[in-house]
């Protein structure tokens, strides 16, 4: 065998190996994280409980002009999914304090939410929220790293 067949061989066996022990790109740990909407009753009226005692990772706003409930929520949730600390997110409206006009906020938590974690706010509207789970799924869960639920795709 010629010294060239035999580097040809020893780099396509290595480059099996890389392949095979390199997880896919966005699969993250061996532990997939699903994400679940909140079913928060009507009206969408939601707002971070203080009692609850969340920690916030980062918070986000922007024009009311400029996005829908829907929009404005896929895009915290895209947030939070790239922020490796984020465990839960929530989207909604509200007027802006300083200017008494209204936005769109979304708040990035560092640990899972469930409904109780929120109160109810008259000047808030449209809220969504997120939570990580890891492990299996069960019915509007999506596996983090794939298509995101049909409800929450971007419509930019």
């Amino acid at each position: 065998m010629k010294l060239s067949s035999i580097t040809t061989a020893l780099l396509a066996a290595a480059a099996i190996v890389d392949a095979r022990s390199t997880p896919p790109l966005g699969s993250g740990s061996a532990v997939k994280t699903f994400w679940k909407r909140l079913t928060f009753r009507e009206p969408l009226n939601w707002y971070p409980d203080p009692k609850a005692g969340k920690s916030v990772v980062k918070s986000f706003s922007a024009d009311d002009s400029a996005w829908s409930a829907e929009d404005w929520a896929a895009n915290i949730l895209l947030k939070c999914k790239d922020n490796k600390n984020c465990i839960s997110c929530l989207a909604f409206q509200s007027p802006d304090k300083n200017n008494g006009e209204l936005s769109w906020f979304g708040i990035l938590f560092g640990d899972r939410s469930t409904e109780q974690d929120f109160i109810r706010k008259t000047e808030v509207t449209g809220s969504i929220g997120y939570t990580a789970r890891s492990g299996g799924s069960s019915g509007s869960e999506k596996p983090l790293g794939t298509e995101i639920d049909e409800e929450v795709v971007l419509n930019l």
